[in-house]
């Protein structure tokens, strides 16, 4: 997952670099040419802070994950050890019984 962010961050960053000259040199005038390149410069801030935020809510999902995976197995244990306990018992009232 984090090379598809790697990746993803730099297709953004390049793609944004040549929308943001291609507004530029399209453009009428000085004026028109900065606030072209503004809009493309605070489009590229906004598409990156998305980018960084998915980055941030994958890791927080791994974590997730390594967590309830450490519950489940801590479960599995505390089941096999109880079904020892159970029929352990099991075992030994039909020994009783017997006498």
């Amino acid at each position: 997952m984090y090379s598809v962010t790697t990746h993803s961050v730099t297709a953004t960053i390049l793609a944004g670099g040549s929308t943001v000259l291609g507004h530029h040199l399209v453009a009428a005038g000085p004026a028109a040419g900065a606030a072209a390149l503004a809009a493309g410069t605070a489009a590229m801030i906004v598409v990156i802070v998305v980018i960084a935020f998915i980055a941030v809510l994958t890791r927080a999902a791994k974590a997730l994950a390594e967590i309830l995976g450490q519950f489940l197995r801590i479960a599995s244990i505390m089941t096999g050890t109880l079904c020892t306990m159970l029929i352990s018992a099991v075992f030994i009232v039909a020994l009783l019984v017997r006498h």
